[in-house]
């Protein structure tokens, strides 16, 4: 195996460690926003000092409604984890292959493609 193929594995090897984190994080972005945006206008409503309607106990409510809305959206590592090896959500599973495979792929044919171009460039100067 030359160097550029122990190059690709290293970086397949980490990017295959580190993309279900990068998923889960951009999958739970939406979710993250939805809560915030619901907490913030709970706590604006009803909990703040300046609100129309100060009262706690409807702010707790609201936030606990969000809270639940926020666990029911929010997606974990290890339910990814489940999913690319069978056991869950299938389009989940399916997501987290494509979301490491296809940009290795990518990565292995523009590189391989660059090396033959070049190859050939170098090859023309040689004659």
């Amino acid at each position: 195996m030359n160097g550029w193929n122990r190059i690709f594995v290293v970086i397949a090897v980490v990017w295959t460690l580190v993309a279900p984190f990068l998923l889960v994080t951009e999958n739970n972005r939406p979710a993250e926003r939805m809560f915030s945006s619901c907490s913030d206008l709970a706590y604006q409503l009803y909990g703040s000092s300046s609100s129309r309607q100060l009262d706690m106990d409807r702010y707790r409510a609201e936030e606990a409604k969000c809270s639940e809305a926020f666990v029911r959206n929010i997606v974990s590592v290890p339910e990814t984890f489940g999913a690319m090896l069978g056991a869950g959500d299938w389009r989940l599973g399916g997501l987290a292959w494509g979301f490491i495979l296809i940009p290795l792929a990518l990565l292995w044919i523009i590189g391989w493609g660059g090396g033959r171009v070049v190859h050939w460039i170098v090859a023309g100067f040689r004659r």
